[in-house]
């Protein structure tokens, strides 16, 4: 998309800031929406699964304690990446194609053969948090702030 990039903002949470013990190589994060697809929930019924109705703190203990992550719900993908994991996001809109960085691209039905293979962006969190401090620093100087 043209235009300045700036990642969600849920990067500046303090939630971001722990260290968590992975206990699963594989943790699968469905959007609600695919919560009611049980050909797609069938599949992963041996791995750890949550949803992205899970409140904050679980999921993102839940994200801490897995080594690879198969998700569908954007933020999920995001906050994996910010995360340092290997993400294999199932895109479900145009939004998953328009990250700075990508994630390994996949389906349901093809995701598990991606497995470890996802790139790990060590700095991501600062980066992201960096590009929002600056663009609150244009807004907040054009406001007059």
């Amino acid at each position: 998309m043209p235009g300045e990039y700036v990642p969600c903002v849920s990067c500046m949470h303090p939630i971001f800031d722990q260290k968590f013990e992975v206990k699963n190589e594989v943790g699968v994060v469905f959007h609600k929406d695919t919560l009611k697809k049980e050909s797609i929930t069938k599949k992963y019924q041996n791995f750890a699964t949550s949803s992205n109705t899970t409140n904050l703190e679980d999921l993102i203990a839940f994200i801490g304690s897995s080594d690879n992550i198969i998700t569908d719900s954007y933020h999920t993908m995001y906050w994996a990446m910010l995360m340092e994991k290997k993400v294999i996001a199932i895109p479900n809109s145009s939004k998953f194609y328009d990250f700075k960085h990508q994630p390994i691209i996949s389906t349901f039905d093809e995701a598990l053969h991606h497995l470890n293979k996802g790139t790990t962006y060590n700095g991501l969190l600062e980066e992201c948090r960096e590009s929002n401090l600056k663009f609150a620093e244009k807004a907040f100087n054009y406001l007059n702030l």
